[in-house]
């Protein structure tokens, strides 16, 4: 009976032996686990952080897109209302221009009225003096 309770005994040792070994084996298990976990937490914050930066990098890029689409609306329509003004201005210079050259018209016209009235002043003065000496 001693016998039987010895070898009941080393083998519920080996058997203890066999569970602290797989215990520790699990231990060591859920540790590497527990790391793995740890780290993929990290990789995933790090992950959550970079996508915040980027949706915000995305915010700003997509808020100067829009500003630069605003700036080029006002520029075309800028652009549009300086065409507008070149044309009325290049009507305005061209009616000047045409106004100009009527007035020159009209001085040249009196200046060869009084260059005639003058000439025929002359001639007749000349005629009236040279009557007078005869």
């Amino acid at each position: 009976m001693v016998k039987e309770y010895d070898e009941k005994r080393e083998e519920q040792e080996k058997s203890l032996k066999k569970v602290h070994k797989e215990l520790a084996e699990a231990s060591q298990n859920a540790a590497k686990l527990e790391k793995e976990r740890n780290q993929l937490h990290n990789t995933l914050k790090g992950a959550k952080t970079a996508a915040g930066r980027s949706a915000a990098s995305l915010r700003l890029l997509n808020e100067s897109l829009k500003n630069s689409k605003q700036e080029l609306l006002d520029q075309s329509e800028e652009a549009a209302r300086l065409k507008r003004d070149n044309a009325e201005l290049e009507f305005r210079i061209q009616q000047a221009n045409e106004g100009h050259k009527l007035n020159v018209e009209l001085l040249t016209g009196q200046i060869e009225e009084v260059r005639e009235s003058l000439s025929y002043e002359v001639d007749r003065r000349t005629f009236v003096r040279e009557r007078g000496r005869s």
